[in-house]
């Protein structure tokens, strides 16, 4: 491991130096890949590191191992040591910990080339932040909160989190074994998921935004007869990306409601449809989706009626209440005459504009049926016409 390095016209040997230093110190290239180690930075990293091995892949969150390359290729380039970094790193285990980082350039006595010594200490500062960061979360008082690392494991949860799944423990057991509320900190919220690639990339995702603090991402996992909704939200603090805040809650009640009630629609002869004051469609039932298509562009199939169909909802605006009849044209080109009743719903405060209900009666076979009648009947006043004529 013997080499003879330079910095600022003095030179020194890599062996005694590693002996001397008690801090972890590692050798690497300009890319960062591992050259050298001492015995504390295996230590500290809970590995020896292969030689090759970008340091760079151990840290956990892609914007800081993105900066922190700019950073040693710039100092590697310039000559220039690079000033203490605070970054979070992985070990064998896949466990993260804050470091404190040092690079010093220095240039190999017989190859001329720049090379990076690499200081390495345990971030009391980054300890800190994450203390803080718990603080701030457990001011949230009765919400289900659990943090987590960039890397996704669980780093704390608070009393309401451990509660939470304290009363769920014994289902959740079920389909993940060992599961126990009191060893979530420090497991990885992959267990949670079937496909945990699925949330890794839309989590990696947010935390690459240029402002992840501002990212909110809103999910609903099905878990051991249990529906959880989950709000996530990018933790970063004095500007260094932590990891995420996951406030859960139990909708399984819910969700089971909402399901009776669409069975309820689904069971309904009538089509319904739900619409908004721009008579964009935003749900309909199976009779509706039966009338006029498994998966109906909306708009080509109300297209003729929207006229009719924006005087009823203008109606319905002020009376609450709506009616027309129209032909539409289906999904596969048949022409449906539909009689359509509008009914304003109450308005919730988060809705942003008011939304309708719209009953459809399909009429066309009726209507197919009085326009045979009426022919039928113009045919024979016709020939009732050319006979008194004749007479």
């Amino acid at each position: 491991m013997s080499a003879l390095l330079t910095e600022q016209g003095s030179s020194f040997n890599l062996d005694e130096l590693f002996m001397q230093i008690q801090a972890g110190m590692v050798l690497t290239d300009s890319q960062g890949g591992c050259e050298a180690h001492n015995a504390r930075a295996a230590e500290l990293l809970g590995r020896a590191l292969p030689h090759g091995l970008s340091l760079l892949e151990l840290v956990s969150a892609a914007e800081e191992r993105n900066r922190l390359a700019a950073l040693l290729d710039e100092a590697c380039r310039t000559g220039v040591s690079m000033p203490k970094q605070h970054v979070v790193l992985q070990d064998a285990q896949g466990a993260e910990h804050p470091f404190g980082i040092v690079i010093d350039v220095v240039t190999h006595q017989t190859t001329g080339e720049r090379v990076a010594l690499w200081l390495l200490e345990p971030d009391q500062q980054g300890s800190r932040v994450l203390q803080e960061t718990l603080g701030a979360m457990l001011d949230f008082g009765s919400g289900v909160f659990m943090l987590a690392s960039p890397g996704l494991s669980i780093t704390h949860i608070n009393q309401a989190c451990r509660d939470f799944f304290a009363q769920r423990e014994a289902r959740i057991a079920q389909v993940i074994p060992g599961f126990a509320a009191g060893k979530l900190t420090g497991s990885s919220i992959d267990a949670f998921h079937r496909n945990p690639a699925h949330p890794r990339r839309i989590l990696k995702r947010l935390a690459e935004r240029a402002h992840p603090e501002r990212a909110t991402h809103h999910s609903k996992i099905e878990l051991a007869g249990y529906t959880f909704s989950q709000m996530i939200r990018p933790v970063v603090i004095a500007g260094q990306f932590m990891g995420y805040s996951v406030e859960w809650h139990d909708v399984t009640a819910e969700q089971a409601h909402e399901a009776r009630w669409q069975a309820l629609l689904d069971g309904s002869e009538q089509g319904i449809m739900v619409l908004d004051s721009a008579a964009a469609v935003l749900e309909a039932n199976a009779a509706a989706r039966n009338m006029l298509g498994t998966q109906p562009d909306w708009q080509a199939i109300l297209g003729k009626a929207r006229p009719q169909l924006f005087n009823a909802l203008e109606k319905a605006m002020a009376t609450g209440k709506g009616n027309f009849e129209t032909w539409a044209v289906a999904q596969d080109s048949r022409a449906v005459y539909l009689r359509c009743h509008l009914k304003r719903l109450p308005q919730g405060p988060d809705d942003l504009r008011p939304h309708f209900v719209m009953t459809i009666t399909d009429l066309t076979d009726l209507k197919e049926k009085k326009q045979a009648i009426a022919e039928q009947q113009d045919y024979w006043h016709e020939i009732f016409d050319i006979q008194t004529e004749g007479t």
